[in-house]
């Protein structure tokens, strides 16, 4: 038997993303404010879907930002669970609140941290979200963040001045928090920005609980590991601080270099999400992608990374990858969507590899090669020349790579000589005042 054919609503065609039959329905009279029976909104859907364009056009004719769903969620609150960081931008150029709680006290950012959707929070807080509020249970945004080890979000927060010494309703600070729940990177992120780190792990909540004792009673052994070495100055705790100050997405910089064991350690242990974007939009795997890190880009798409992600440039990571040439990752990410020319070029990469592998044992004397053997090896003219100025284009690349390299180690002999030039930390100071970063984002 065949059934009804399933209605179209306003809803349907936002998530399908067609502003086209949107359009044509509120011509029709649909109610731009008509409500689910998920108590969504068409904008909450379009917030949802990262529907951009809708979005934009729904906030044109009047859609009511203010309309929420059962938990409490503004479309704001939508964007940042599902990491929309181009929606949130667009409903701050309409003037939508960015600081609204739901009904736990959570803003959109809180949203953010619990996600770990670090380009999400930066667009809140450069759209002026503010950065004091705090949820049903005194929790800052930075609480939220140590309470799920979202090792970007605490980057993002510290550089934008979030105090650690903050205590919610239990008298717990970000780092009660993070020693609870065994988050150790984040632990470390936390103190690297302290003055007197060993203070702020004695510090007791309103239980008489330290963020030692905490880790203890859950039985968080690497975190209690590294209190014990900490306390026993085993840890140096003004290395702490240049360990995270490198970089802000960690996972982005393993993706890029090639570090898959780092990669792994971040993403396994949920300090990362695998589909963080960094502040170009871009995910580990488009990093992975454009640099040919085959075996990377395999591994994220087998522990389920989105490979249809678009970055602020509209590129997905296959793009990423055939705008660099690197035919092995887009044949992994677009296996059927590969020309025959290109699959004929990822043939010929393949031939020269071999013939480069397999060269020396020719050339290796006694051995001398017969004319028939040279043949093998003998390219057309014209290939011959682009094989020369690849080799010159080499040449030049390895010149520069060694002066950069130079500069490098002349610039780690400085650090080295101003580190040993620092005064020791004095623990004995009880403050827990914030190191001023002086770090700002740069558009």
């Amino acid at each position: 038997m065949v059934g009804k054919p399933r209605k179209v609503t306003i809803h349907s065609a936002v998530k399908q993303a067609s502003l086209k039959e949107v359009k044509q329905m509120l011509a029709d009279g649909a109610d731009i404010n008509e409500v689910d029976d998920q108590y969504f909104t068409p904008l909450l859907w379009a917030a949802n879907v990262n529907a951009v364009d809708i979005l934009q056009y729904l906030l044109r004719n009047k859609a009511d930002p203010l309309m929420v769903s059962t938990q409490g969620w503004t479309a704001v609150h939508v964007a940042a669970i599902r990491g929309n960081e181009i929606c949130i931008q667009a409903l701050a150029e309409y003037g939508v609140s960015l600081s609204t709680q739901d009904h736990k006290g959570f803003t959109p950012g809180h949203m953010a941290c619990i996600h770990g959707n670090a380009s999400c929070l930066i667009a809140l807080m450069r759209s002026g979200a503010d950065k004091e509020t705090v949820d049903n249970q005194g929790w800052t945004m930075l609480h939220a963040a140590a309470y799920h080890g979202r090792l970007g979000c605490i980057q993002v927060l510290l550089r934008w001045g979030l105090r650690i010494e903050d205590v919610d309703h239990a008298g717990n600070t970000a780092v009660h928090l993070a020693a609870m729940e065994g988050h150790c990177s984040a632990l470390k992120c936390l103190l690297g920005r302290c003055k007197t780190p060993l203070y702020a792990l004695d510090m007791p909540n309103n239980h008489g609980e330290t963020p030692e004792d905490l880790a203890k009673r859950f039985m968080k052994k690497d975190v209690v590991g590294f209190i014990f070495r900490m306390k026993n100055a085993q840890e140096n705790p003004s290395l702490l601080m240049s360990e995270f100050a490198k970089h802000a997405f960690p996972a982005h910089m393993a993706a890029y270099t090639g570090n898959l064991t780092e990669l792994q350690g971040l993403i396994n242990s949920g300090t990362i999400k695998i589909d963080e974007r960094d502040e170009q939009g871009a995910t580990a795997l488009h990093k992975a992608a454009g640099q040919g890190h085959v075996e990377i880009v395999q591994w994220l798409c087998e522990n389920g990374a989105d490979t249809s992600i678009s970055n602020h440039m509209g590129d997905t990571p296959a793009d990423v990858a055939r705008r660099y040439g690197e035919l092995a990752v887009l044949k992994l990410l677009r296996p059927d969507n590969i020309s025959d020319e290109e699959y004929a070029e990822i043939g010929k990469k393949d031939i020269r590899k071999y013939e480069r592998c397999a060269l020396p044992d020719y050339s290796q004397p006694p051995v001398k090669m017969e004319e028939d053997d040279l043949l093998i090896f003998k390219l057309p003219e014209d290939k011959e020349r682009e094989l020369e100025e690849c080799k010159v284009q080499l040449e030049y690349e390895k010149l520069r790579r060694e002066k950069l390299e130079a500069r490098l180690d002349l610039a780690q002999r400085e650090i080295n000589k101003l580190q040993q030039k620092m005064p020791p930390v004095n623990t004995s100071v009880y403050s827990l005042d914030i190191i001023p970063s002086g770090a700002k984002f740069r558009d």
